[in-house]
């Protein structure tokens, strides 16, 4: 769906009208955005401010400056500990997280793995399962993200679209099919600063189990 679109506003900006129009840059940037492409989505943001503040477009770039660079302390701090064997971050937690992950049983057809085993872009046909450790605030609601560990203490953060606030909870477990995998390395321009982090984007068909203690539900995004 999401390509699609993106296929659908690029083939619009061919017409000279749809290329002005404020309410297509704001929707094709918003695409970018739940495509995961930040920067051109940042980007994108400033563009459309400039073409109709009623958009609010800057408040949007502002919400997702603030949940990229949280993103990117903590899992710094996660990956970080696991390096350097720091005595004084979660790393313990995550430790107890990872060794509890309890065994799934797949489709044949599916390769278990874990984050190190992936290759940038979608990796069709394989499965990661993890813990999830906690999801971080969103102003905007959706998507919700959750940072992960796998199995080999590896933490990431991966973008659920769909499901309430709620239905899903520190320490559920998760086996995400056929992710897409986006090493985040660029600058924020705001302040400065290097992002670079791991994430997991699940592009259709959105297949994603979460699994709560004996039972599991099964959600299409």
């Amino acid at each position: 769906m999401l390509l699609q679109s993106l296929k659908g506003y690029k083939n619009a900006k061919k017409d000279e009208r749809m290329r002005i129009s404020s309410h297509m840059c704001y929707n094709c940037v918003m695409t970018y955005k739940y495509f995961e492409d930040y920067e051109t989505a940042l980007a994108g943001f400033e563009a459309a401010e400039l073409m109709d503040p009623g958009h609010n477009a800057l408040e949007q770039a502002f919400n997702l400056y603030e949940i990229l660079e949280g993103i990117n302390s903590f899992l710094q701090d996660l990956n970080g500990a696991k390096l350097h064997g720091s005595p004084t971050s979660s790393l313990p937690a995550v430790e107890s997280l990872a060794s509890s992950l309890a065994s799934v049983d797949l489709n044949p057809t599916y390769e278990k793995a874990t984050l190190d085993r992936l290759t940038e872009g979608p990796n069709l046909r394989k499965a990661v399962t993890g813990k999830v450790l906690f999801s971080l605030k969103n102003l905007s609601e959706n998507p919700i993200y959750y940072v992960v560990c796998d199995s080999d203490r590896t933490c990431f953060v991966i973008t659920v679209y769909g499901v309430c606030s709620t239905a899903i909870k520190e320490e559920d477990q998760a086996t995400l099919l056929d992710p897409f995998y986006h090493i985040f390395d660029f600058k924020s321009e705001r302040k400065g600063n290097l992002q670079l982090f791991e994430s997991l984007f699940l592009v259709q068909p959105l297949l994603l189990w979460f699994f709560f203690t004996s039972i599991h539900l099964k959600y299409f995004l």
